[in-house]
């Protein structure tokens, strides 16, 4: 029993610690990913971390260069040549979005309270079956 609860709150601490991102929904119909790669809407910038999922079913992360009128160009995570992949060809577009940064004070706080319940867990549950 000891063991699952220290595993969980290992696990925990490690989320907890982790620099954490998600992607997000740009668009996720033709009609819409048309509006996103428009540059004068500005959904799109370059830098931003995509990931396209292709009419085909394919997926493609990268890391957007440029916005041409017909077409993405980008970095793939995978190769470090830049892509071009036409708007036609796209059905979903995501955008990564970072997580905030805990800051020190607030990380140092969390490491504290679960090195705490690391440490008496294990005593309060010996000290327990001791009183059966």
């Amino acid at each position: 029993m000891t063991r699952i609860l220290r595993s969980a709150l290992l696990v925990i601490l490690a989320v907890t610690l982790a620099a954490c991102s998600t992607y997000s929904v740009v668009a996720n119909t033709h009609s819409l990913v048309a509006i996103a790669v428009d540059s004068s809407s500005g959904v799109l910038q370059p830098g931003d971390n995509l990931e396209l999922q292709l009419l085909s079913g394919e997926k493609i992360f990268l890391t957007l260069e440029s916005i041409e009128p017909d077409a993405l160009v980008g970095t793939p995570k995978s190769q470090g040549k830049s892509v071009r992949v036409p708007t036609n060809q796209i059905e979903i577009i995501k955008r990564e979005e970072k997580r905030k940064e805990i800051d020190a004070e607030t990380r140092l706080s969390i490491v504290a309270a679960l090195m705490t319940l690391l440490i008496m867990t294990p005593l309060m549950l010996e000290s327990d079956l001791k009183s059966w």
